[in-house]
């Protein structure tokens, strides 16, 4: 989070989606929160404080349309 919140701090806007009750991000959280200018998105694939996994094949998938316009 912390290299996110430096390019925020010199100018990038950034986007922070929220996780469920189970620390789980939605994908389509993810896409409605991609802009035209978006240049990066970035997930932390596990954690093991919640032991959760996060779709990351499902949001890649989101974000291949918008890269390719």
């Amino acid at each position: 989070m912390q290299p996110a919140l430096h390019l925020q701090r010199h100018g990038w806007q950034l986007s922070i989606v929220p996780v469920d009750a189970r620390g789980r991000v939605a994908p389509s959280a993810c896409g409605g929160a991609l802009r035209p200018d978006t240049a990066l998105v970035s997930v932390m694939h596990a954690n093991n404080e919640v032991a959760r996994i996060q779709p990351v094949g499902e949001i890649a998938a989101l974000t291949r349309p918008a890269a390719a316009s």
